[in-house]
């Protein structure tokens, strides 16, 4: 098994009704790209570069769909689309002469900590969450395997400068060569920052009731050693909101 610094490939993907669906649309030389990933993941940082840099190489204007539920997604064209299906886990078989089957993924602390210090109904960390994040892991550790030619990108990873040659590796991928610097620049519809300058990890407070559905879910904490190789309750701990008395 290769270490979670060593991972860096693509994935197609799976709906919470864990159907696996077909859409009959071919034509030559149509594209589609179907992106999944977790709220707070740099979802947008890397989905912006990625279009960026393929409609530059290609002449092409790809058409971004932002937030896409299953249900939009069969009433809408495929061709020259770019679907970003978040918080879920979607397994969709276009007939597109060309399919990029992508999930992207960050460190699952940095991506606790930020959903909890945003705290809005949408970043919850719930059992929904959890459920979710289950099925990533064990499709991207291979313990399942519903998800043929899956390219996974780690987040940390993409935007490490220490890193470039992961990011220039999964560009290629698209059959982009001419790359440019990164940039960090998020686009307005992804959130913008969770942390902004002064702002610190160890300062965000977990409640209770959240630390005792994290620690609950043995499933989840087994995944994360395997994956990430290390304990997350431990990470969590100094996050715990004490009740003094």
């Amino acid at each position: 098994m290769s270490t979670f610094y060593e991972r860096n490939i693509f994935i197609i993907f799976i709906t919470t009704m864990d159907k696996f669906r077909i859409i009959e649309n071919c034509k030559e030389n149509t594209k589609c790209f179907i992106i999944c990933g977790m709220w707070r993941s740099g979802l947008h940082c890397i989905v912006n570069d990625i279009i960026l840099h393929y409609n530059i190489q290609n002449n092409i204007n790809l058409l971004f769909r932002n937030d896409v539920k299953l249900c939009d997604y069969n009433n809408q064209q495929n061709n020259n689309n770019v679907f970003l299906f978040e918080d879920q886990f979607v397994m969709l078989q276009t007939k597109m002469n060309t399919q990029y089957n992508i999930i992207i993924i960050r460190d699952i602390y940095d991506n606790i900590i930020s959903r909890i210090k945003r705290n809005t109904g949408w970043s919850k960390v719930d059992t929904l969450y959890l459920e979710t994040m289950n099925k990533i892991l064990k499709e991207i550790l291979g313990i399942t395997n519903n998800i043929p030619d899956k390219i996974v990108i780690d987040y940390n990873l993409y935007i490490s400068r220490s890193r470039c040659r992961y990011r220039i590796s999964i560009l290629k991928q698209f059959g982009i060569l001419n790359i440019k610097p990164f940039s960090k620049k998020i686009p307005h519809y992804g959130g913008g920052k969770t942390f902004r300058k002064h702002d610190k990890r160890e300062d965000v407070i977990i409640n209770s009731s959240t630390y005792n559905l994290i620690k609950n879910n043995l499933e989840f904490i087994d995944l994360v050693k395997k994956y990430y190789k290390y304990d997350i309750i431990q990470k969590l701990d100094k996050h715990i909101q004490r009740v003094k008395g």
